[in-house]
């Protein structure tokens, strides 16, 4: 099934297509398929350098994709988070905020879930490729409540983002260097 969404695709493992910043060469890109194959749980692990992505098979029982994402950054690489605000309605106390947040978690790829029950807003930090605002908005629906895109018309890409603070310190040390 589908890398992007991390669905199973056979019975045990998910593959998840991982964002991975920060490789400028084949070298840099076979050190990360290597760091990922020695983790547990690691089915299969394939990097393009081209696109920037790394595709992994794993056991969800042995490893989830956080840490996927820790072994990358271990190694000095970079996996870049998008952060989600979801609109909630149908929240009446503490333990619906406290349900919200806890299935929000349990998604693959989520590193971060806070529910509001006053504002009735979810803050969800998360790795693209892993997951998405629609992913997340169904993971809501699934416990009954109605949920939607609060940053709708707002600039979300992560990656993006990312790589232009990688670009903008490149060029600041380029700057630097050809001063010195």
């Amino acid at each position: 099934m589908s890398a992007q969404t991390g669905q199973p695709v056979a019975a045990g493992t998910r593959t998840v297509s991982l964002p991975v910043l920060g490789m400028t060469c084949a070298n840099c890109a076979a050190r990360v398929e290597k760091r990922l194959g020695k983790v547990e749980g690691v089915r299969a692990a394939s990097v393009n350098l081209a696109t920037e992505r790394a595709t992994v098979t794993y056991d969800p029982g042995a490893v989830d994709v956080a840490a996927l994402a820790q072994a990358i950054k271990a190694i000095g690489y970079d996996v870049p988070v998008g952060r989600a605000r979801l609109s909630i309605s149908g929240m009446t106390c503490a333990n619906c905020a406290a349900r919200i947040e806890k299935r929000l978690k349990k998604e693959p790829g989520v590193t971060s879930a806070s529910v509001n029950l006053a504002t009735e807003l979810a803050t969800v930090e998360y790795i693209p490729g892993a997951t998405d605002v629609p992913g997340l908005i169904q993971a809501v629906k699934s416990l009954g409540y109605a949920a939607r895109d609060a940053q709708a018309g707002e600039t979300r890409d992560a990656q993006r983002a990312a790589r232009q603070g990688e670009l903008r310190a490149l060029r600041r040390r380029l700057a630097l260097e050809a001063a010195l």
